[in-house]
This record gives C-alpha cells, sequence and structure tokens, in this order.
C-alpha cells in the first residue's frame, strides 16, 4: 500500500516535470517567433514572417547550405551572361566553375558598373527589336543608373595604372580575330575634346591589335581629360596621342589641321593599313570592324567622299574669314578666286580614305595649294577633301556626284530625332536605337552618354555580339553604292534598293 502511493507521487512528479518542461519549450518556441516577426517587420519584408514559422523545424544547416548553394548558382549565371542574351544559348557547366577563377570578371563587373545588367540587356534587346519603347519609366532608371556608374576621367589614371589588368576587365583581350581582318588593317583618327569615358567606350568598341588609333586631344580640353587619354594610350602599341595638339574651333581650318596632325602620326607609325576613317569623339560603329572590312574591300581603292557641285555655299569663300573669340566672323576682304580655276566642291567632313589619298593629301603640291586658299573660309574642312577627290588623277578619286557611307546622321526636319537636335544635327536619345541599326552607314553622328548612355551601351553590346557571332550582310547593296554612288540628284540621300 505505502510502495503503491510512492509509485503514484513518483509518476505525479514526472508528469508534472514533463509539462513544465512542455511549456517552457512552447514559450521559446513563442518567443523565438515572435522575435523573427519583429525582425521581418523592421525589416519591411512581411513575407519573412511566414518564412519562419514554415522554416522553424527544418534541418538549419541543410537549408543553410542550400541556400549557399543557390546563391552560388545565382552569382555564376549573372557572372557569365552578364544580360548578354546571345550566351543564354551556350551550355554551361556549373559545376565545373568556381567563383576564385572568375573573380577577373567580377572585378571587370565592379569598375564597369554595378548595373544589372540582365534587366539592361534585356532592355537594349526589346528596343533593338521593335519600333516603339513602351516602358518609359524602365529606360529612365537604366539611364540614370548608367549615368551614375559612368567612370570620370581622373579614374582613368588609377585603372591603368595597371595596364594587363585594365585591357582585361575593358574587354580588349577577348576579342575574336579573323584573318581577312588582320590582313586589311585601318587607320583611325579621333578627334575629340571631352569625356574620356565616352571616347574610351568608343575606342574598346572598335579596336583591333592590327589597326592603328590616333587621338587628337583638343588644347582647351581639360587637364584631366588629356591626362586620361595620355594613360590609356600609355597601355597600347597601336594607340598614339597627338602630342603637340592644337586649339580648334568649330568650321575652322584647324579642324583640318588636326586631322592632318593625324595623318602624319599614322603614316608614320603604320606601314600596312589600308583605309584612314576620320572620328569625331561623339561617334559610335553602326558596323563591326569585320563588317566595316568587307564593304571597304568592295571599294577597291576608292574614297568614300561626299561630294556635289552647287551655288548654295559661295558666300563662304567670297569673303576672309576670321577668329574672334574662338568664332568665325566674316570680315569684308573679298578672296581671290580658286587657285587654278578649281571649282569647289561640297560634302561632309566625315570620309574613308584610301591610303594613297592620305599620302596625296600631304605630299601632293596642288593639296597644299588648296589647304591654304581654304585656311580663312569658312567650314573648309567640308569642302577640302570633297574637292580634292574630284582632281584628275586623285588616288581613289572620281568626278561624279556622290553621297557616303561613313556617317549616319539625322538633319533637322530630315527625320524625327527622339534626342535632342543642336546645330541642326540630332544628339540620338534611346528612342533611335532601332533607326540607327537598320542604316547601311559605318558609323553614327552623334552621342552624347552625359544626356543618355543607353544608346552606346545598346550599340556597344549589340557589336559584341556581332563579332562572336557574325551574321551575314547584304554586300551586293554595297557593291551597287561604289558603283553608282545611289546618289538621287534631287534629294541628294541614300537611295539604296535592299535591305542589309
Amino acid at each position: 500500500m505505502l510502495r503503491s502511493k510512492k509509485m503514484r507521487f513518483s509518476f505525479r512528479r514526472y508528469h508534472i516535470i514533463f509539462g513544465l518542461s512542455v511549456l517552457v519549450i512552447v514559450n521559446l518556441v513563442i518567443y523565438f517567433v515572435q522575435h523573427q516577426r519583429a525582425q521581418a517587420s523592421k525589416a519591411g519584408n512581411k513575407s519573412r514572417e511566414l518564412d519562419y514559422r514554415i522554416k522553424l523545424f527544418r534541418p538549419f544547416k541543410r537549408e543553410s547550405q542550400r541556400k549557399a548553394n543557390s546563391q552560388i548558382k545565382t552569382k555564376k549565371r549573372n557572372l557569365i551572361y552578364g544580360g548578354n542574351y546571345t550566351l543564354k544559348h551556350t551550355p554551361v557547366n556549373f559545376n565545373n566553375l568556381t567563383l576564385e577563377k572568375l573573380s577577373e570578371v567580377f572585378k571587370q563587373r565592379e569598375q564597369l558598373g554595378a548595373l544589372e545588367h540582365s534587366r539592361a540587356g534585356k532592355l537594349c534587346k526589346n528596343a533593338l527589336q521593335s519600333s516603339v519603347w513602351v516602358d518609359k519609366d524602365e529606360i529612365k532608371k537604366v539611364q540614370l543608373q548608367l549615368i551614375e556608374e559612368r567612370i570620370s576621367d581622373g579614374e582613368f589614371v588609377t585603372l591603368t595604372s595597371n595596364c594587363s589588368k585594365f585591357l582585361s576587365r575593358h574587354g580588349y583581350t577577348n576579342i575574336p580575330l579573323r584573318k581577312v581582318e588582320e590582313d586589311f588593317p585601318i587607320a583611325f583618327a579621333i578627334i575629340m575634346y571631352r569625356s574620356a569615358a565616352q571616347v574610351e567606350q568608343l575606342l574598346r568598341t572598335i579596336y583591333r591589335p592590327h589597326n592603328y588609333y590616333c587621338i587628337h586631344v583638343d588644347k582647351k580640353a581639360y587637364d584631366a581629360v588629356r591626362v586620361a587619354m595620355e594613360s590609356i594610350a600609355a597601355c597600347f602599341d597601336n594607340v598614339f596621342i597627338v602630342p603637340s595638339a592644337v586649339k580648334i574651333t568649330w568650321c575652322s581650318i584647324e579642324v583640318l589641321h588636326a586631322e592632318q596632325l593625324c595623318m602624319n602620326l599614322l603614316l608614320e607609325r603604320g606601314h600596312n593599313w589600308k583605309y584612314y576613317i576620320n572620328l569625331a569623339g561623339q561617334d559610335f560603329p553602326l558596323k563591326t570592324n569585320f563588317e566595316i572590312v568587307q564593304i571597304l574591300k568592295l571599294f577597291e581603292g576608292k574614297n568614300d567622299v561626299a561630294s556635289f557641285q552647287d551655288d548654295r555655299h559661295v558666300s563662304r569663300q567670297q569673303y576672309a574669314f576670321r577668329q574672334v573669340n574662338d568664332k568665325l566672323e566674316a570680315s569684308n576682304i573679298l578672296k581671290a578666286p580658286p587657285p587654278d580655276n578649281i571649282t569647289i566642291s561640297k560634302g561632309e567632313l566625315h570620309v574613308s580614305l584610301s591610303r594613297g589619298f592620305v599620302d596625296f593629301v600631304l605630299k601632293s603640291e596642288i593639296a597644299k595649294i588648296l589647304y591654304d586658299w581654304l585656311r580663312d573660309t569658312e567650314c573648309p574642312d567640308e569642302h577640302f577633301y570633297q574637292t580634292l577627290n574630284r582632281l584628275p588623277g586623285t588616288p581613289g578619286g572620281f568626278t561624279h556626284n556622290a553621297m557616303t557611307i561613313s556617317r549616319a546622321k539625322i538633319w533637322n526636319k530630315a527625320n524625327t530625332c527622339h534626342g535632342k537636335t543642336i546645330r541642326g544635327v540630332c544628339v540620338f536619345g534611346a528612342g533611335d536605337l532601332p533607326w540607327l541599326i537598320k542604316q547601311p552607314h559605318l558609323f553614327a553622328n552623334k552621342f552624347n552618354i552625359d544626356r543618355d548612355p543607353l544608346p552606346t551601351y545598346c550599340l556597344e553590346r549589340y557589336l559584341k555580339e556581332k563579332s562572336r557571332y557574325p551574321r551575314p550582310i547584304n554586300l551586293n547593296v554595297y557593291r551597287q553604292f561604289v558603283f553608282k554612288r545611289l546618289i538621287d540628284s534631287n534629294t541628294m540621300k541614300w537611295t539604296a534598293a535592299g535591305t542589309l
């Protein structure tokens, strides 16, 4: 009887202890859930409240490992694809990749910007494939982020302190090369005065190790711009900075002077290039180097120079012009007629010239005489090459009216400009991208990454994709152009048949 009572007492004691233990555990669980809910509420993520309830009794170690693996896989995908939609079709074995091996690419992303490239890549793809921009709010977000992530002029000195890393991080070392390109080197002259970041973007997009590049930094440019470009050029054997730059006034003879400084430098440093293309710092390519080579080979040594003759621009040479406060002003001094009864032609500054023509420009007596006569005229850069090209015996020249494929522009009242029109020329905006990629021209003018960085950003990605995965172009259009120059004598517009 006594033993039975003791057993019952013992059973009750254990029952009480067990109940108290359960109560303590329940209270601890409730406290833990409430604490996590409070933390989630502070973070503003209310969905985490339910997540903590669900995950409360899961094996913490296995869940933590699963999340870590998922994060690593996501990082690898973002790193590899980088918003480049063409690589989505390339099979990748993520199990054989380590983040350590890709650390250099992470550094590249940090230097070039931490933008969500997949989002921007999708935006670019939609823009390039359609004629209408729908999500304007999304475009604005990407534009602002690109502007914030732009590299300043001063940062280039630090970035180029280690040239091998700079070249790798900015994509100069992984450029696909083809023998047809190597056998047809091109010389480029870039005339600039602002934004080292924009010119560096232009350079890395057109850069090939077998080509030659001369950069003239306007004497009136900020010191930071010149120092930045000098530090960039120091990392290359085929990129040259003009040592004694000139101060360029718009529409003056200094434009041609700067180009001739580059011509001399390119002839001296590069002995095998075939064509010379002049660029401004606000130009950007519409074709890959491979496509440009295919097109220029069709010219067979002929120049690509816009040229026509009319009386609408006689006033530019009727009176002598002089520079006053960095502007050209007409004087009341009448000019003598052009030398040797030369008929002055008009065209655009943007040209693609054969090496023979460049040599002719610098060394022939008639070129020197014409240059001196045009020295005090208005916009001689729109008359010098254009007039020389039509003279008998000029290397690569021709005598008929012609347009050029060297540069695409939207002139005032010619088309709708989605950017801003300055001095009668459209500074392209994001909405101009669908129009730009349909043009047959080699380059387009002009762009301003301070105003809208999205056009050059999208075009750079578009051209890199085409460099890796070339697409056939309709060369027959260019054959017709070389033969006829496809000039409409009334409108002076490109009238090529067919599509690219």
